[in-house]
This record gives C-alpha cells, sequence and structure tokens, in this order.
C-alpha cells in the first residue's frame, strides 16, 4: 500500500521497477520470448510473416519501445536525481539517454512508414534498404549498426563484468553509471543469435529455399536487434534502482547527522546571555 508521504521516485522504484528487476524472472521471460518466437514460426509460418517478420511488425515495435522506454528510464533518473549528480554526471546520462532514443527512432525509420514521407534522394543511393534511417548506410570504414554492437559489448559485457570483479559492494559508485551485471546474460541472447547466423548462412543455406532462407536470415538479424533493446531496458532499470538506492542512504545520513546534531544541542545547549535578577535589583537600588 502506498503512503501518501511517498515521493514518485519512490512509488516507480518500489512498485514497479524493483518487483520487475528480479534475475530470474529476466532470464524467464528472455527465454520465453525466444521460445515463442521460434514455436511461432514451426506451428504456423503464414501467422509469422503476417504478423512477426518484417517492418512494422510485432518484432520490430517490441524493439522500438523497449529502446524508448531506455531513454525515458534515463531522463527519469535525471529528472529525480540530478541534484545529486555534477556537471559531467548530468552530461554523461543525458548523452547515453539520447543515443537509446536515437536507436529507437531509428528502429522505425523515424516513422518514415507512418507519416509517409519520402526518402530524400540522396540517401537512397546509399542505404541498404533505401530508407530514412542512419543504422542501414553503408559505410567503408564502419557501419553504423556497429556502433550499437560495440555498446552492447562494452555496456553488457566488458564493464559490467570488469566492475563488479573488483568492485563488488552493492553500494559501488560504478553502479550507478555501468549497466547490472545481471544485464550481461540478457545481452548473452543476441550474441548467442549472431553466433548462429554463421552455421546456418555456410551449412544450411544453400539446401533451403530462398525464400524461406531469406526469411530466417533477416528474422534472426531483427531479434538480434529486439534483444539488445530488451537487454539495454534491463541496464538502466538497473541504473535508475543504483541512483534511488544512492539518494536514499544520502537521505538517510543527512536525517541522521540532523538527529545526532539536535540530541547534542539538547544535551549541551549552547550558553545565552541573560541579565539576572540580582542586576535589575542593583539597577533599581541606584535609581
Amino acid at each position: 500500500m502506498i503512503e501518501k508521504t511517498d515521493t514518485v521516485e519512490s512509488i516507480i522504484s518500489n512498485n514497479i521497477v524493483r518487483p520487475l528487476f528480479k534475475p530470474v524472472f529476466i532470464y524467464i521471460s528472455f527465454t520465453a520470448i525466444f521460445t515463442i518466437n521460434v514455436l511461432i514460426y514451426i506451428i504456423s509460418n503464414d501467422f509469422y510473416q503476417t504478423y512477426f517478420c518484417g517492418e512494422d511488425k510485432v518484432i520490430e515495435w517490441i524493439t522500438f519501445f523497449a529502446y524508448f522506454m531506455c531513454s525515458i528510464s534515463g531522463c527519469a533518473v535525471l529528472l529525480f536525481y540530478r541534484k545529486y549528480m555534477n556537471k559531467w554526471t548530468i552530461i554523461y546520462l543525458f548523452g547515453l539517454s539520447f543515443f537509446l532514443f536515437i536507436c529507437a527512432g531509428e528502429e522505425i525509420s523515424w516513422g518514415q512508414r507512418i507519416l509517409g514521407f519520402a526518402t530524400p534522394e540522396g540517401l537512397i543511393e546509399h542505404n541498404q534498404q533505401k530508407e530514412f534511417n542512419i543504422h542501414n548506410i553503408n559505410i567503408e570504414v564502419i557501419h553504423p549498426r556497429d556502433i550499437i554492437g560495440i555498446f552492447n559489448y562494452m555496456w553488457g559485457f566488458i564493464l559490467p563484468i570488469g566492475f563488479f570483479l573488483k568492485y563488488r559492494s552493492k553500494g559501488s559508485t560504478w553502479r550507478r553509471y555501468i549497466f547490472s551485471p545481471v544485464a550481461a546474460p540478457c545481452f548473452f541472447w543476441a550474441e548467442f543469435l549472431n553466433f548462429i547466423i554463421k552455421p546456418i548462412h555456410k551449412y544450411w543455406g544453400p539446401g533451403m529455399e530462398t525464400a524461406t532462407y531469406q526469411i530466417i536470415i533477416n528474422q534472426t538479424e531483427e531479434m538480434v536487434e529486439m534483444f539488445w533493446g530488451l537487454s539495454a531496458l534491463v541496464g538502466m532499470l538497473s541504473l535508475y534502482i543504483a541512483w534511488h538506492f544512492f539518494s536514499t542512504n544520502e537521505s538517510d545520513a543527512l536525517v541522521k547527522s540532523t538527529h545526532i546534531r539536535h540530541s547534542r544541542e539538547s544535551v549541551n545547549p549552547e550558553p545565552v546571555e541573560t541579565i539576572g535578577i540580582a542586576s535589575f535589583r542593583g539597577m533599581a537600588n541606584k535609581g
């Protein structure tokens, strides 16, 4: 039951984020998403192609909402806990939230098919899907999609596991800036799918029908992006929890120090300048 004294950030943390942020629940959910996706494809290929396969379908919208909620989570951290941050922390968290917002917009080509606007001619020449987005542009040095992959490797595996092995305390400062290690197994699903694409392409591809092969390859890539988005959402929720934990401890410490100060003042009150009764009598006699 929510108390009237609860703040908005406490309500969100205690009644929404924390109940969902359970490792077992998260891992079962990710396994279920993968299993359901495969089963639907096996049971009814037509149904899968109609509602799951391709642009503006279920998987793409899940990816969009996951990245969009990532950016919302980052904004919530800035909104509720900004008073505990310095300038560089604000810049970092804003940049992280903005990057994830871009990922959300890129996933649906910034609403191009919904709003119905055309792709600029200059972009058509360089975009693999002829769409209004950046991550499908052909660039020789590095593919824009690889930038998202590098981000996932760094924030999903390397940094969380590295910092956790060195600093395991629940209140460690790094937890307010780097995704929780809880998110690492989530990113594994995306890398697992990336891993199986190669043997499918090499060993099973030549024996498949062209249409079936194309569906499997394309949808595997779509699922990789979906799991990237969902994993990033787990990571951003872990940052929210870390900042709430930090702010609660700071508030408790402030209340405790104030209580101690007041207790000391009540035991040893500061001397107050007074005029004694004798002084008044002396002044009266002089008068």
